[in-house]
């Protein structure tokens, strides 16, 4: 089984059987140990708190007992808060989910915004329906924004800004 856990200030990832999920998980980003090492230099040498979700300058790891993810922070172009946490989409289309308290919520949108001020946040008819219909034109506009060094609501149409 493999395993994922938040030690002494650091990221560890270990693996005791190859079928474990987390051995899947990290395996989809390549090869096992090149993957697990690319994430224990991103964290190693952080202080980490205590919140389930931490983001390092290449991924972002998820950790509570009853689910876990690991995602590069490349790859994240879409996220939004929701009742109970943060919902992370993917370029790919991929959905993650992080069970939050309100004040880890707030801590996470305010960091996400920090870091990666491009990605497209929050959620409304507009938004979901270009995700859903025009992907590529979405993606088109986060990629700008990343380029040009702005945020997406600088250069997204009205009703695809946060809070629309």
């Amino acid at each position: 089984m493999g395993f994922l856990w938040f030690t002494g200030g650091s990221l560890w990832v270990t693996q005791r059987r190859a079928r474990s999920n987390l051995a899947y998980m990290i395996g989809g980003y390549g090869v096992f140990d090149d993957t697990a090492a690319s994430i224990e230099a991103d964290f190693g040498d952080q202080v980490l708190g205590p919140a389930p979700l931490q983001m390092g300058r290449l991924w972002v790891a998820y950790v509570r007992r009853e689910s876990c993810f690991l995602v590069p922070m490349p790859q994240i172009v879409w996220a939004y808060e929701t009742t109970d946490g943060i919902s992370l989409n993917t370029r790919s289309g991929n959905h993650y989910h992080a069970k939050l308290s309100p004040a880890e919520r707030a801590a996470t949108v305010s960091h996400l915004k920090r870091v990666m001020p491009w990605i497209a946040f929050g959620y409304g008819a507009a938004m979901v329906n270009t995700w859903r219909d025009d992907r590529a034109d979405m993606l088109a506009l986060i990629d700008r924004a990343h380029a040009e060094g702005v945020t997406f609501d600088s250069i997204a149409h009205p009703g695809l800004r946060s809070g629309s």
